[in-house]
Order: C-alpha cells, then sequence, then structure tokens
C-alpha cells in the first residue's frame, strides 16, 4: 500500500515537473521567434531575382533597383520607381518560415504577397506570389526556386550595412 501511495506521488511530481518544464520552453521559445521576427529590420537591397523558372540577368536586378525595408511588422518595397507599403506577418516556426506582406498598390488595388523565407547572416531570401485581395486566389510557394507558368518570384536580398559614423 505504501508502495502505491510513493508510486502516484512519483508519478504526480514527474507529470508536474514536465508541466512546468513545458511551460518554461514555451516562454523561451516565443522569445526566441520574436528575436527571429525583428532580426529581419533593416535595409536590404536585392542582389538576385528569379521568376517564371528563369534568374535575372544581376545586370537587370541592379537597374531595377528593388529595395525592402523593415521595420517591425512594416514594410516598405521599392522597385522602378514605384512603392508598395505595408504590414507583415511572420512565421518563423513555421517549415520553411512564412511571411505575408499585405499592402495598397498606387492603384487602390490591396494586395498579399504569400511567400515564405530565410535569413542567414546578412542574406534574406523570400519567394512569394502575389495576390490581388478579393480577385484571386493563390498558392503560397513551398521551396526556393520557382517554375515555368507559376507565378512564384524569388528574390535575395543583402542587407545594407550603416554608414552612419558611429558604428
Amino acid at each position: 500500500m505504501i508502495f502505491a501511495k510513493v508510486n502516484r506521488f512519483s508519478v504526480f511530481q514527474m507529470a508536474l515537473t514536465c508541466l512546468l518544464s513545458f511551460g518554461a520552453m514555451s516562454s523561451v521559445h516565443a522569445d526566441d521567434l520574436n528575436d527571429l521576427i525583428s532580426t529581419l529590420d533593416g535595409d536590404w537591397i536585392a542582389v538576385a531575382e528569379e521568376s517564371d523558372g528563369k534568374e535575372m540577368k544581376s545586370s537587370d536586378v541592379k537597374k531595377m533597383d528593388k529595395t525592402l525595408k523593415i521595420d517591425g511588422k512594416e514594410f516598405v518595397l521599392s522597385w522602378s520607381g514605384r512603392s508598395l507599403k505595408g504590414t507583415l506577418e511572420t512565421k518563423p516556426g513555421d517549415d520553411p518560415a512564412t511571411i505575408d506582406m499585405s499592402g495598397v498598390l498606387p492603384t487602390g488595388k490591396s494586395v498579399v504577397l504569400k511567400g515564405i523565407y530565410e535569413l542567414k547572416d546578412d542574406t534574406l531570401r523570400i519567394c512569394y506570389t502575389i495576390q490581388i485581395v478579393n480577385l484571386d486566389e493563390v498558392e503560397r510557394p513551398t521551396e526556393f526556386k520557382t517554375k515555368q507558368g507559376m507565378r512564384h518570384i524569388c528574390v535575395t536580398y543583402q542587407r545594407q550595412k550603416s554608414t552612419s559614423m558611429n558604428s
């Protein structure tokens, strides 16, 4: 009888320890995810782009002058004298990590860039499909490459280094 009481107590103690440990791991995990989101902050410049299964010439990428500025949950995507401003939502815990960038084009049409991303040091790769809200439904890319006939665009960005004199 004493053995049964000790055994139940031990099981209860192990279960409580597991629950408390899981709670601690969950808060650490959430903090890690917030750190991952903030690491996207900064000014990025496109160094490579692929669509329809074809990679753009580096001279054309440079000529397009595509930049991405991320500040928290806000972004500005600029290219060839145009820009898209809006908000972004990331899920860095997904595999691959997902990103949705929502904004309004100068024409007034709402768009969502549904994508996936990968961040390695100062290189950010985003592969996305453009969805015009209330007009079409698109599928999020699942890999970092494009195929002919798909509406996916993959862009590789390089983080711009700060040029202030205090750095």
